[in-house]
């Protein structure tokens, strides 16, 4: 068993409904107890009991069980060390992947829909000439309120409650959204930077870099499950779902989705749950695509190599930082084999 489902099983009270991700025999088939969320193929988010976790795990109707992997930047959202010998034996088929079709280069007619934390509706770049907002709609997982349809957390922001509120002369306290807000961010909006490199229109002076200039734009800000209070950068289970949100409020326009959410350790093979799930997506129909980021990374100082030889040994130093209470793993491996701890 996946030890974060130990994990699972003894942090709360047996009747509590946690996140986890579903592989599926059958598309269509999950065990009695489970509460499908979003679908992506044979992979699912669910919501199920602590005390059932086991009895799921051990159902027929299921291949594997993985629970929540936190998102505590530029931490992973998907760690596939626990994974690596189901995925040999479950690796993914080839797909018939779609024919790409025409689009405008400004972007036009395409929605463009972003996993990331924080996003200034505010801002020139993201606004019509009118003043009115290119946002078709923003799903902060964190806040309180309507949530979006086929979903029972967060709150749906609309476009009109955006227009509306930035008639005002305060907009994020009259929308009772903030960039910056229920986030480990407190200075900048990650979500802004990417949005605006992806599809600002370069209205405000100064501005050359927007790309997709005539796309509408969709953003989740992601939150985790209250009962991850050191994932508030949000968890896997989160980020599957606002992929979810984004395709479904897209409908059957052209869509581009970008996550900001990436790794450096595992097999990046294709293999684990999550990224399955965005192999089902991508397949599903024609006219949508994801981009991933590729991390801030390059002066980390995450990496070294020695080479040993017989009855040589080697200290390698692994600092943690006081009082972090976050996660952490080590992944080391050999010619042949790979670690973790």
């Amino acid at each position: 068993m996946d030890p974060a489902l130990w994990e699972l099983i003894e942090s709360g009270e047996a009747d509590d409904e946690v996140s986890v991700v579903l592989r599926l025999d059958e598309e269509t088939r999950a065990p009695a107890g489970v509460r499908v969320v979003s679908r992506f193929g044979k992979v699912v988010t669910a919501r199920v009991r602590r005390s059932d976790i086991r009895r799921v795990w051990e159902s027929d109707e299921v291949i594997s069980v993985k629970g929540p992997r936190r998102l505590i930047s530029p931490h992973p959202y998907e760690d596939d060390a626990a994974n690596q010998e189901e995925a040999l034996n479950n690796s993914a088929s080839p797909h018939p992947w779609p024919k790409p079709i025409q689009l405008p280069e400004d972007g036009t007619g395409v929605v463009v829909g972003i996993c990331d934390w924080g996003f200034d509706f505010t801002h020139t770049n993201f606004r019509k000439a009118d003043g009115t907002t290119r946002l078709i709609g923003l799903w902060d997982q964190n806040g309180n309120g309507e949530p979006p349809r086929g979903f029972d957390y967060g709150r749906f922001i609309t476009p009109a409650m955006i227009n509306a509120a930035l008639r005002t002369s305060d907009p994020f306290s009259t929308l009772g959204y903030h960039p910056t807000s229920r986030s480990q961010a407190r200075v900048g909006s990650h979500g802004t930077h990417v949005a605006d490199i992806l599809a600002g229109n370069r209205r405000e002076p100064g501005s050359r870099v927007g790309l997709a200039s005539g796309a509408d734009l969709l953003f989740v800000h992601l939150g985790a499950d209250r009962q991850s209070p050191l994932g508030n950068f949000g968890d896997s289970v989160r980020l599957l779902e606002g992929v979810d949100f984004l395709r479904r409020e897209a409908g059957d326009l052209p869509c581009v989705i970008h996550l900001s959410a990436g790794k450096t350790g595992g097999a990046h093979r294709g293999e684990t749950p999550f990224e399955q799930a965005i192999d089902a997506m991508l397949v599903s129909r024609p006219g949508i695509a994801l981009c991933q980021s590729a991390g801030n990374y390059s002066d980390a100082g995450m990496h070294t190599h020695v080479r040993i030889g017989p009855n040589q040994s080697y200290v390698i130093v692994w600092m943690v930082a006081a009082g972090d209470r976050t996660p952490t793993s080590l992944k080391f491996g050999t010619a042949d084999k790979t670690y973790s701890i």
